[in-house]
């Protein structure tokens, strides 16, 4: 046998390209000890590594099991390291942490490696054109309990954003799942080849679409969760972009929707609203160039960002007496915390791993031979994307603070896994295993129809004179 290839049970998983990979994902992981102990941590991130590195060697051996894309698992690890790190640079209590950030990722991790068996064995299902109506109720369901249960964070006169529901030991972002729902509703809306002229609750694809993201856009406006809205109406409307089929639609809605952009940010100018959420969208958009002319109140925000930009330099600083306080510095301000704390260099090699993900991600959606598959794996790559563009953006200073999280980085129960099940699922995706028959939804139908057809009272038929 090759020397250079290790076999289990006369099937080979690991060939000289895996054992590259796995001498590269054990250089960086020495990279960012090495760093660690740089800056004062090191002894805390040995012990993250101590559980971070056997859960990375258990994906690399699910990935090199199933041939998936092992440039996306390095960028997965690579994300989840620098998540790691900034936490226990910016925490006092970093003993007290360590517990707490472990279990974390391990139930995550434990959760998204479940999804994405789930998604093996029932893509079939969750594919069939009558779970947008499920997966709707899903995220109605949602967002119903979040208006009765959620908490409002970052209240500013009345307009915080309603995303929390605390159930003690942890809290949930119910957003986080609407988020992820979303990109399955619109995979099956546009990227069915067998379906596409197809009609939804008799309307052509394209306007049910239409449809449904002014009712989930009625619900983020109701909780004054505007970046979120922004990253779904994005994601969406490129998704459109790529796989719909009708392209005059395509291109009208290209052209209304940006001109109703405009004409909204224009009425808002002239409107001047000082309360509630126009206020807040308002003022977020007046003074995030400025946000000095506002420091006590929308614009503090905006003038911490830009102090710990300058303390963070190109390498950080020398001591963390010149640290600036950042409110949510784990979550919604965690890249200008990196920066903070490990410079600029730092954040350009994070900000070089998200374009790397998104290279990956559109690799693997463009050689999905099914246009289902590829659809799941362009939204998801986008959505996460997207949202690490509006997260960087704000955070330097060039975007509207909207307080979203930089998936994989970002301490948080319901991002962190939410992202993990994203990328499972692309991984799962990537190995090009996972099948999908329309011919299982014909039957499915026909099935149903028989079924509705026999609750339904027939025609009777009574026997003419002829036919005795």
């Amino acid at each position: 046998m090759n020397k250079n290839i290790v076999s289990f049970k006369n099937k080979t998983y690991i060939g000289n390209n895996e054992i590259k990979t796995l001498k590269l994902l054990a250089f960086l992981e020495l990279c960012f000890i090495i760093y660690s102990f740089f800056k004062g941590t090191g002894i805390f991130f040995i012990q993250i590594a101590i559980v971070l590195v056997p859960m990375s060697l258990l994906g690399c051996m699910a990935v090199f099991r199933f041939g998936g894309d092992k440039y996306l698992l390095i960028v997965v690890i690579l994300l989840l390291n620098f998540g790691f790190l900034i936490q226990m640079m910016s925490q006092d209590n970093i003993s007290g942490i360590y517990f707490s950030a472990m279990i974390k990722c391990l139930s995550s991790f434990l959760i998204a490696l479940i999804a994405s068996i789930l998604f093996k064995k029932f893509s079939n299902i969750i594919s069939m054109d009558i779970m947008i109506y499920v997966l709707t109720a899903i995220q109605s369901l949602f967002i119903i309990v979040l208006y009765i249960w959620g908490i409002t964070v970052g209240n500013m006169e009345g307009a915080g954003a309603k995303i929390n529901i605390d159930f003690g030991l942890f809290v949930f972002q119910p957003l986080e799942v609407v988020k992820v729902i979303y990109v399955f509703v619109s995979s099956i809306i546009f990227c069915k080849e067998e379906r596409v002229y197809d009609k939804i609750m008799f309307m052509p694809r394209e306007l049910y679409f239409v449809l449904y993201n002014f009712l989930i856009s009625l619900a983020m406006i109701k909780f004054s969760e505007f970046g979120t809205l922004l990253i779904m109406a994005l994601t969406g409307f490129i998704m459109m972009i790529i796989y719909s089929t009708n392209r005059k639609t395509v291109k009208l809605f290209s052209v209304v929707m940006p001109v109703l952009t405009v004409l909204g940010v224009i009425a808002i100018i002239f409107i001047n609203p000082t309360q509630g959420w126009l206020g807040k969208l308002y003022g977020r958009f007046r003074y995030f160039l400025t946000p000095e002319v506002d420091y006590m109140n929308t614009g503090y925000h905006g003038v911490q960002i830009r102090k710990a930009l300058t303390v963070g330099g190109l390498l950080g600083p020398d001591s963390n007496r010149y640290i600036v306080n950042i409110p949510n510095s784990e979550s919604d301000m965690v890249f200008s915390n990196l920066i903070q704390h490990c410079g600029i260099i730092m954040g350009i090699l994070l900000i070089f791993t998200f374009i790397i993900l998104l290279v990956r991600g559109i690799e693997i959606a463009r050689k999905c031979i099914d246009s289902y598959f590829s659809g799941l794996a362009m939204g998801f790559t986008l959505l996460i994307v997207i949202e690490s563009i509006v997260h960087i953006g704000y955070n330097i200073g060039i975007l509207p603070i909207t307080g979203i999280p930089l998936y994989g980085v970002s301490q948080g129960f319901t991002a962190t896994t939410t992202y993990m099940i994203m990328i499972a699922i692309i991984l799962t995706i990537s190995t090009e295993t996972t099948e999908r028959s329309s011919y299982d939804e014909k039957v499915f139908e026909k099935n149903m129809g028989k079924t509705f057809k026999g609750f339904l009272p027939g025609r009777r038929k009574f026997k003419t004179k002829n036919q005795y």
